[in-house]
């Protein structure tokens, strides 16, 4: 081939480089070139080759693959003495090091190609650079810094005219703004940008551009919309070949499926993209990913799991010095410590969180911290410092316009205003703020959260004695109770499910992996959870059992109410009420007991109901609740019956499993299922 034919085809090859089509194609003919012998050497052509390849690398994320050609160009572009292929090759390394998610070391190429670039007045190579500089201080979560680099970018391509470079400015500040969660700068940054993109885009920049759009649409909360941009951001990424994009618009998925409770379906999107990652050795989206696996931990109350993939998540945000999703992780453990009663641990977590956001300006996430730390102090009883931290996180969410999260500090507000050993206990106060939370929270239909402030509501008349209004509260506290309870129990019952499904799905991926010491881990990881799962289960007996004990007791009083005068039972009532409040419904109750029995000894009921078929379900159940040690007594509570019933079960089960009248049921079951 000639040197001029040499000439055109890497123009060709740069101009489908730039047109971002197909970077597979990219990297077929850069390769082809690079076999010519004519070409080595042509030193200047050379390099331009290699750039290429190495550019159509790292827009597919491959920076392992791209770093040793970007490397080899510097060399070359140092022997010829081509400033302007140095400062290339600096930009294109940078980029990889971005890629390896080594922000330092990024910085520091782009900041000496930046140099060369200012030297050699090549305004298209400075405005680059400053978006990319831009970029990494929102990498580094330095986002005053970035928006200002971002700029500066944006004016000097208005200046040059180029309309594709302009895209990816008005792109960047708006995903700047999206940090700073001012999600409405945000879209009309990106908002422009589409413009831009309908007369002069690219499918490179609209793929970015969409999914920047579905994030502030997920932000916003409506999901539908930001399902639907993060879709078309899956599709165009993987047309193009961009992996790295790929794994971000599959974690990005899975988040949407989060929101919508739809674990599974999330647990599956973000293991796609963590896979995907770690084949990249792309660190900042393993981070992502596992904060992300954590919080689907986090929601099915899996704490001990939850909390394994956000310290995971902690330690690698850490080394890479990512401050405000350090924060996020930081938030997340607090939460978690929460949860479990931990309110040391809790508010240290908490703390750390508040600095880092209070640091980095994110105003939004300083409002949920100090919530956070609110609900803390008011569960240790210090209702002075609850009252201040609440104070301070609605005066946030008011300026920033977060009405719902607003409305739920003003009730919790009224809530602390009704105890009695608060400094500033005040009942006209206490209504004020509960009543204009009820109006508020009435609006986002959040039954939660009314039917606590109505309880609260009806707390406080009592305390006056205004017994109208406490009739008139406590009913609609009732009435929202049954609702919102019964949800509750639906959902303890759909996470008891999730977890038995994810587990299995856990159970067969070990399988297949065949690994001895994998299997080993994961038979240990399983053992816990059966363990946690098994207490757990206990407990909820326990509770059943206290329940059923304590409505027993109450009857009495009953009776007596009605044996007093009209004037004195009413009062005899309320007492009784009171005593009814925090009451939920037996049957509700025993139907998340026995599905969490199902999910620890489901196997064990399964054979046991496949080898002795003539055993009915209550003779089942009967069987796993011996296998725990339980009493007749608390065996008849837990299954609705009465203790003549259990006898009952006991002798005939005795009979179909053909055990002796002296031998032991429970050690028949035990070597049954240590058989299995």
């Amino acid at each position: 081939m000639t040197i001029e034919q040499l000439r055109i085809n890497i123009e060709e090859l740069e101009a489908l480089l730039n047109s971002g089509k197909d970077f597979e194609e990219v990297e077929k003919k850069a390769r082809e070139l690079l076999l010519d012998d004519t070409l080595a050497n042509e030193s200047d052509l050379h390099c331009r080759t290699l750039l290429a390849l190495s550019q159509s690398l790292w827009w597919r994320g491959m920076a392992k693959d791209s770093l040793p050609y970007a490397e080899e160009v510097l060399t070359l572009a140092l022997q010829i003495k081509s400033k302007e292929l140095q400062a290339k090759s600096l930009s294109n390394i940078g980029n990889v090091y971005r890629l390896f998610s080594d922000y330092s070391k990024a910085l520091e190429y782009h900041r000496q190609a930046l140099i060369l670039d200012e030297e050699l007045n090549d305004k298209k190579g400075v405005a680059s650079n400053l978006g990319s500089l831009g970029n990494l201080c929102w990498h580094l979560s330095d986002f005053h810094r970035a928006l200002n680099y971002h700029r500066e970018a944006l004016i000097l391509n208005e200046q040059l005219d180029d309309k594709g470079k302009i895209l990816g400015n008005l792109i960047n500040i708006g995903l700047v703004y999206s940090a700073l969660s001012d999600y409405e700068s945000a879209l009309n940054y990106y908002r422009q940008a589409l413009v831009i993109h309908e007369k002069f885009g690219q499918k490179i920049h609209l793929a970015f551009l969409v999914v920047n759009i579905g994030d502030a649409y997920s932000a916003l909360s409506d999901y539908r919309n930001a399902l639907n941009y993060y879709r078309q951001g899956l599709v165009l990424n993987q047309e193009l070949g961009m992996h790295s994009n790929v794994a971000v618009a599959l974690d990005s998925i899975g988040g949407i499926y989060r929101n919508l409770s739809e674990y599974i379906q999330a647990l599956e999107y973000y293991r796609q993209a963590l896979d995907l990652n770690e084949k990249l050795d792309r660190k900042s989206g393993i981070a992502n990913n596992l904060g992300n696996i954590g919080n689907v931990y986090d929601d099915l109350s899996d704490y001990e799991r939850a909390l394994s993939y956000y310290r995971q998540a902690l330690d690698l945000n850490e080394k890479l010095d990512r401050k405000s999703t350090i924060a996020i992780n930081l938030g997340n453990i607090g939460n978690v410590y929460r949860e479990l009663s931990d309110y040391r641990q809790a508010l240290n977590y908490y703390r750390r969180a508040l600095a880092l956001n209070e640091e980095l300006g994110i105003r939004s996430s300083v409002a949920v911290n100090l919530d956070n730390m609110g609900i803390v102090y008011f569960n240790l009883s210090d209702y002075t410092g609850a009252y201040n931290y609440f104070q301070q996180a609605l005066a946030l969410n008011k300026e920033l316009g977060i009405k719902n999260n607003a409305a739920i500090n003003i009730g919790n507000i009224g809530i602390i205003y009704t105890k009695i050993d608060f400094v500033k206990y005040n009942p006209v106060m206490a209504q004020t703020y509960l009543l204009e939370a009820i109006a508020e929270i009435n609006e986002s239909g959040t039954k939660q959260y009314l039917y606590q402030f109505y309880k609260a509501l009806s707390v406080l008349c009592k305390q006056e004695c205004r017994w109208e209004e406490y009739a008139e509260y406590i009913e609609q506290y009732h009435s929202l109770e049954k609702e919102v309870q019964s949800l509750e129990v639906k959902k303890q019952a759909d996470r008891f499910d999730l977890l038995r499904q994810i587990m299995e799905k856990e159970k067969a991926r070990a399988i297949a992996e065949r690994d001895g010491e994998i299997q080993r881990l994961k038979a240990e990881e399983l053992a816990r959870n059966i363990a946690l799962m098994k207490k757990e289960l206990e407990e909820l007996i326990e509770r059943l059992v206290r329940k059923s004990q304590f409505i027993r007791s109450i009857s009495g009083k009953l009776e007596y109410a009605m044996s007093l005068t009209n004037g004195e039972s009413r009062r005899a009532v309320y007492s009784v009420i009171e005593l009814l409040d925090e009451r939920v419904g037996d049957e509700e109750d025993r139907i998340v007991v026995l599905l969490q029995l199902r999910a620890v000894y489901g196997e064990f009921m399964s054979r046991l109901e496949s080898m002795y078929k003539e055993l009915n379900d209550g003779e089942i159940k009967t069987c796993a609740l011996m296998m725990m040690q339980l009493s007749t007594s608390k065996i008849a509570i837990t299954l609705g019956v009465s203790e003549r019933t259990i006898e009952k079960y006991r002798s005939t089960i005795r009979k179909k499993l053909g055990i002796a009248a002296h031998g032991n049921i429970v050690s028949f079951l035990q070597q049954f299922l240590e058989e299995y």
